[in-house]
């Protein structure tokens, strides 16, 4: 408190003397400012908590990036589902274009029936699909996907998935329940193959 006084009475003391245009003491001339230790303190300490802030909100909006295509496609497999249940022979990635089945689909850009993911830019293609005979399924296939995003894909859509693959290696096999410690992401150009009834 006593601290607060004296700063207050040197600062009265400097707006009395500029005012008067009086001459203001040297020695109480340095205690009102901060000297470059001090400010060389203060700016790395303000460097730090915005170099954190900016490392936080890349994780946050990657990881929203990522719970949005999940979302996105279990949208787009009930849409397919209902559309073309029992009939996935005539499945493609240029009927669902055509059909609009995209454009309510924030996470993916429709490009003339050629799709990219706004989370890596890859590309999805849908086709028809086999789990147990020709044509019983859809067959998604994701590519280019980082690292960060692949894991929370996988949660999003392995559940209800029929089979699915990460660059090549098993994470859910017919009947089996989904393992997503056999994902093997990788250099940030995963490739996420599965099948959905």
């Amino acid at each position: 408190m006593q601290n607060i006084l004296a700063t207050r009475a040197i600062k009265l003391r400097h707006a009395f003397a500029k005012k008067y245009n009086l001459p203001i003491h040297p020695h109480l001339r340095k205690q009102l400012g901060i000297d470059g230790i001090q400010l060389g303190l203060v700016l790395t300490v303000v460097a730090v908590i915005i170099a954190g802030g900016i490392v936080l909100f890349g994780r946050n909006l990657s990881g929203a990036s990522s719970n949005s295509l999940g979302g996105d496609m279990m949208a787009l497999q009930g849409s397919v589902k209902t559309s073309y249940a029992n009939n996935y022979g005539a499945l493609s990635t240029a009927g669902l274009h055509t059909g609009g089945f995209f454009k309510s689909l924030p996470s993916l850009n429709d490009n003339a029936g050629v799709v990219t993911t706004n989370q890596g830019g890859g590309t999805l293609t849908v086709a028809p699909g086999r789990v147990n005979v020709a044509n019983d399924s859809a067959a998604y296939t994701i590519t280019g996907l980082p690292d960060d995003g692949c894991q929370p894909l996988i949660a999003s859509i392995g559940k209800g998935a029929a089979t699915l693959t990460v660059n090549g290696a098993v994470v859910k096999a017919p009947g089996a329940k989904l393992n997503p410690a056999a994902a093997a992401c990788a250099n940030d150009n995963n490739t996420i193959v599965w099948q959905f009834f």
